[in-house]
């Protein structure tokens, strides 16, 4: 084969059963996609010898003990297994058969990953990974940022999850068996995704956040379990006074009907309006803003919606947030749940951003309406496809809020029984 072949795209190649022998001779070889080659069950041992690999995709192929020299690639940077569950759907089926429906001993078989020290994202997803199937030494992917887990069949995951430093992303929707999360929603720097996990029943409370995140989110969508067994107000309280006067925001999604009572200011439209105090960003004691809506969806034949929140304070130094949003897969059919916001103060008033009445600032005026002082928080949900906003609150958070939880849990729990359910 060519020398100098730097990317080799196979893919949906239904017929190709292996690879030439020959693959050896493509010292230059960069990406190498198999994906949906579904007769491909092994590889060429001669692969290894192209360590130049930095992406390998074999999604949906046969493979389900895929050779170990894979994970001794020093370069590799992006590996996925989506989909590989072993051998054809008709050997599949009557294997099946003789483990009398069992499916769990049918899940790829992975081999210690320790070896894969640049790799950045690892699909695992849909690979009917068992108990016990993650090898422990995944903490050794001290440059993974991305895994898809996706699908599976595990009912925990591996603590040493926790030490993956630089892990931004982890995708678990449709884990149908997860009960428990380690300690993993302090670590990730961006998002945990959980939708539709319905055996979730806890997940660890955050202790310490680490500084170079920007912004943690978790997506919950139709983790009944989860809202059964957790206040999800006392979870954004504990967020929040983890962040302190930070520039971290924090959002989450789980199913709810109403919107607490510790919202003061409520509206029965998809925007709210809220006055601030004047000079607030100098009182010490307020933290943030704390943003909560109730949404629904109607059956769809789209595939995704979006539900996009823009916030906005109106004033002589009016200026506009960088909206931020989620992806609904409709799959899930989300009926009646909550979307919380936190955003911090350092956020809503940067430091370098702070005007004293009748100064401006041209870098931040985006609207001259309003030509006093005070100010007006507004925050808008716009959402696309069927998804309905029903209602939304918002509320003002200072220190002593956090310090009241026990209190507002008595009157939570009230609330949300005469709702349906037992805790948000």
């Amino acid at each position: 084969m060519a020398p100098d072949l730097e990317c080799l795209i196979l893919k949906d190649c239904s017929n190709l059963v292996n690879l030439p022998s020959s693959i050896d001779g493509c010292k230059c070889l960069r990406t190498l996609n198999l994906s949906g080659c579904s007769k491909v069950e092994t590889l060429p041992e001669n692969l290894r010898h192209v360590e130049s690999l930095e992406e390998l995709d074999l999604s949906e192929t046969a493979i389900r003990n895929p050779p170990s020299f894979i994970f001794q690639y020093k370069n590799l940077k992006v590996l996925s297994f989506n989909g590989c569950k072993g051998p054809p759907t008709k050997l599949r089926s009557s294997f099946k058969v003789q483990l009398r429906g069992s499916t769990d001993s049918m899940g790829l078989i992975l081999p210690p990953l320790s070896g894969l020290t640049s790799l950045t994202e690892l699909n695992l997803s849909d690979c009917n990974l068992c108990e016990g199937a993650i090898p422990s030494d995944i903490c050794c992917l001290s440059s993974l940022e991305k895994l898809n887990l996706c699908g599976n069949n595990f009912i925990s995951l591996p603590a040493t999850l926790t030490r993956l430093s630089k892990l931004g992303f982890v995708d678990l929707s449709d884990c149908r068996r997860l009960k428990t999360l380690p300690h993993l929603l302090t670590n990730v720097q961006y998002c945990v995704r959980i939708n539709g996990c319905d055996s979730l029943e806890v997940f660890a409370n955050p202790s310490t956040i680490r500084s170079s995140i920007h912004r943690s989110r978790i997506s919950g969508i139709n983790c009944y379990k989860l809202a059964e067994n957790n206040n999800v107000l006392r979870m954004l309280k504990k967020y929040i006074k983890i962040l302190g006067n930070s520039n971290r925001s924090f959002d989450i999604i789980i199913p709810g009907r109403k919107i607490p009572e510790w919202f003061p200011h409520k509206s029965d439209e998809s925007s709210i309006k809220m006055p601030l105090p004047r000079n607030i960003q100098n009182d010490s004691q307020w933290m943030g803003v704390t943003f909560c809506c109730n949404f629904d969806s109607a059956f769809s034949d789209d595939c995704w919606a979006d539900v996009i929140c823009h916030a906005v304070i109106h004033g002589v130094n009016s200026r506009e947030f960088r909206p931020f949003g989620h992806g609904i897969e409709f799959k899930y059919r989300p009926k009646d749940h909550l979307w919380l916001i936190y955003l911090p103060r350092d956020l809503l008033y940067p430091s370098s951003s702070v005007v004293k009445c009748g100064e401006t600032d041209s870098l931040l005026i985006t609207n001259l309406e309003d030509h006093e002082c005070d100010e007006v928080f507004e925050c808008d949900i716009v959402c696309d496809g069927p998804v309905k906003v029903k209602k939304c609150g918002v509320r003002l958070v200072y220190e002593k809020d956090l310090e009241e939880m026990e209190e507002t849990q008595i009157c939570l729990k009230r609330d949300h029984n005469q709702n349906g359910w037992k805790k948000l």
